[in-house]
């Protein structure tokens, strides 16, 4: 199996991106959410591009397709956590829809890289 260093992988750059303005965004919670919502959601940030390089490190097409998978479920945790974020007033609408759309544009990609993996692994 050959593939590209997860340096190289447009999915995880912007994973990256997105996880560091994940930090900009929840630097503004109250205080009182440090160990709470602000933690978890960096943490499922960070889970997102932590997963995609794992994966892109793994021996075979079945490991990265499931780390990728991984990094999949960790989005849709950013999104829970951004949309209680909105309901609670911690974040404003704009900055919820903005970063739904990326992060939904960020899965779809996912799912594409999964596909040409399994592709690949039937020839």
């Amino acid at each position: 199996m050959q593939t590209k260093s997860f340096y190289e992988l447009w999915d995880w750059n912007e994973a990256e991106r997105l996880a560091d303005e994940v930090y900009l965004i929840t630097s503004k919670f109250p205080v009182e959410e440090r160990y709470g919502l602000t933690s978890q959601l960096r943490s499922a940030a960070v889970s997102v591009f932590s997963n995609i390089a794992e994966g892109s490190g793994r021996g075979s097409y079945k490991d990265y397709v499931r780390f990728l998978i991984n990094a999949r479920g960790s989005i849709q945790e950013v999104l829970a956590q951004l949309y209680f974020s909105r309901t609670r007033k911690y974040i404003t609408s704009e900055e919820y829809e903005s970063m739904f759309r990326r992060y939904n544009h960020l899965a779809a990609s996912i799912n594409n890289h999964i596909k040409s993996l399994r592709d690949e692994d039937k020839e």
